[in-house]
């Protein structure tokens, strides 16, 4: 971890030039003894939403640290498409996994879906301690891989909710966990070459059931396979991310400008 990224901290609300944040117990704790970072330290401060800006810790007053706003810094760690990741949800290691991964590699939003296959059966009372589980994961990934934005994490929902939601996203991709080496790639039509937003579809372990995968297709869902190999969900779900982000977002290395002498 970089200097850099360790000092940046994640903040309710970033004020303009010169407003000072008063930090809670959690932040304060970081900084002072995790850290170990005296006043005059510089800090990248992050609302969360898109805007950093460059911080001075003031020191500890009734037990909390200040930090006081000093310029804002252009941010440029965001992928120019809009991710959504709709995952059958798993059993709660291989989802904490998929949740730190996805929002590392810069997915916009994570949709943990219920499926005719998945496991986990929580009663509604215990989603809520779970939700908060995952959010702190996603919000703790975004931060240590540079991000200005966290990863949002919603409630549990259906794969027919969230397909309701279709007119949302550009293109939306059914990935399989099976070798369905015929499926196709992840070329849309041309008028769609460079899409705002895209929802990856990646179901639970055993993958979606025959009926879900054809009410995908019927909305609108373009197959795609993972190659000749039968993938473990959580594989699937970081693989088809990372693959997204590549193809239509920032993971691609940048192409050289050529010179006009050239």
């Amino acid at each position: 971890m970089t200097d850099r990224t360790s000092r940046r901290l994640f903040v309710e609300t970033l004020p303009r030039q010169g407003g000072v944040i008063p930090l809670g117990s959690a932040e304060t704790h970081y900084l002072c003894n995790v850290l170990r970072l005296r006043p005059g330290a510089r800090l990248l401060l992050c609302d969360g939403s898109g805007r950093q800006a460059e911080g001075v810790l003031h020191g500890v007053r009734e037990g909390r640290a200040r930090v006081a706003v000093q310029r804002e810094i252009p941010a440029q760690t965001e992928a120019p498409v809009s991710v959504h990741l709709g995952i059958g949800l798993l059993k709660a290691p291989k989802m904490d996994l998929v949740i730190q991964k996805v929002s590392e590699l810069g997915a916009e939003a994570i949709h943990p879906l219920t499926t005719s296959r998945t496991v986990p059966c929580l009663a509604p009372e215990r989603w809520e301690g779970r939700l908060a589980r995952w959010r702190k994961i996603a919000r703790e990934a975004s931060r240590q891989s540079g991000r200005t934005r966290v990863a949002q994490v919603d409630p549990p929902t259906t794969l027919e909710r969230i397909l309701e939601r279709k007119n949302s996203f550009d293109l939306r991709f059914l990935f399989s966990l099976g070798p369905c080496v015929a499926r196709g790639e992840l070329e849309p039509p041309p008028e769609l070459a460079q899409p705002r937003s895209i929802l990856v579809l990646v179901g639970p372990e055993g993958g979606f059931s025959a009926k879900e995968e054809q009410i995908a297709l019927s909305n609108g869902c373009l197959p795609v396979g993972l190659g000749p190999r039968t993938l473990r969900a959580e594989t699937a779900a970081i693989l088809a991310v990372g693959l997204v982000l590549y193809r239509f977002g920032d993971l691609r290395p940048p192409v050289p400008q050529q010179s006009e002498n050239s």
